[in-house]
């Protein structure tokens, strides 16, 4: 008759049930606990993910916010200042971004400097929190100097 003792690798022999696997009924096992370990782990997993893609989404309105504060200098300075011209062409790069919401550009000329604020916000993955980006260009008026004192 066969003996009811399993044999290990060592050659020890045990009762069923004590094979370190916790699988017989009464024997206290690890059984739930890569569930608990998952049920922990992904939220906090996901949330660096979409932090990672929100920063990114901020990241693209600063750049595209600088763009087009630069774009409305350039387009201000010609002709003895243009506010109206600067503002178009800031918002232009803005809108060409669709995904920007709240933009704005303002121009304004102190002496012989025009100066543009582009305000816009990023969109929101994450929705603690308003990503709101500014940038500010500042550029010296285009002046007429005759040949002989240049």
């Amino acid at each position: 008759m066969p003996s009811r003792l399993a044999a290990s690798a060592s050659g020890r022999t045990r009762p069923p049930g004590e094979d370190g696997g916790g699988g017989g009924p009464g024997v206290a096992g690890d059984g739930g606990v890569t569930s608990i370990e998952l049920a922990i782990l992904f939220p906090a997993v996901l949330l660096v993910i979409l932090a990672m893609f929100q920063i990114s989404l901020y990241w693209h309105t600063a750049n595209a916010a600088g763009v087009a504060a630069e774009q409305g200098v350039d387009a201000g300075q010609v002709n003895g200042g243009d506010t109206d011209a600067a503002e178009s062409a800031a918002l232009f790069i803005l809108d060409s971004s669709t995904s920007l919401q709240n933009r704005s550009a303002v121009a304004t000329i102190t002496g012989n400097l025009i100066t543009v604020t582009v305000t816009a916000d990023a969109p929101r993955i994450v929705g603690i929190g308003t990503w709101r980006v500014r940038s500010v260009s500042e550029g010296r008026l285009e002046e007429f100097v005759p040949a002989d004192q240049r």
